[in-house]
Order: C-alpha cells, then structure tokens, then sequence
C-alpha cells in the first residue's frame, strides 16, 4: 500500500538513481502533486512511485515504477519507519564502441 505524499517541489520521477537514467524521466511531478511513496532505497535519497494518469491519482497501466530524489512531504509520520526497503535498478553498462581496438 502506497504511503501518500505531496511533492515538495518539481521533481522528475526515472528508471533508476544513477547519471545514466537521467535524461530519461518517465513521470514529472508537480510542487503540490499527489506523490504515492512505495519504497525507499536503505539510506533514504531516493523514493520509489509510479507514473500517474492525467487524474493525478491512479497509476498508468501498465504501472512504470520510477525513482525520484526525497523531496515529498508525507501525510503522516510513519515515515521512514514504514516504508519497505528496495534497491533501484544497477547502472547501466554501456556496449564498447565497435570502433575501437583492444589490444
């Protein structure tokens, strides 16, 4: 179940937390917007969610999970305690440059 947050300030929401995912958001949410918090990665910098429909409310189907920095606001005050620990997705590992020679 979702811990429901507001977001602090324009955040974008991506595939994962490290450089290489950057240019890619899947989700942009607004200062003010609804934010449901699933997970946290073990030290707290970044907020796993999904990508929202147009209402703001419901998940795109199918649900894309997406990272984001913690800039939200939680509702409550079970945060962190009750939020589930997850580990984001590894870097991504470029292919070598074809044109390139190893010696």
């Amino acid at each position: 179940m979702p811990v429901p947050s507001t977001a602090k300030r324009n955040t974008f929401c991506r595939e994962g937390t490290y450089p290489e995912y950057w240019p890619d958001a899947l989700h942009l949410f607004l200062e003010g917007d609804y934010v449901p918090v699933i997970a946290k990665i073990p030290f707290s910098t970044y907020l796993m969610t999904y990508a929202l429909n147009e209402d703001g409310f419901t998940p795109l189907k199918p649900i894309k999970y997406c990272w984001m920095l913690d800039t939200v606001r939680f509702w409550a005050d079970n945060y962190p305690e009750e939020l589930p620990i997850k580990i984001p997705p590894p870097t991504p590992i470029s292919s070598p440059d074809p044109g390139l020679a190893v010696f």
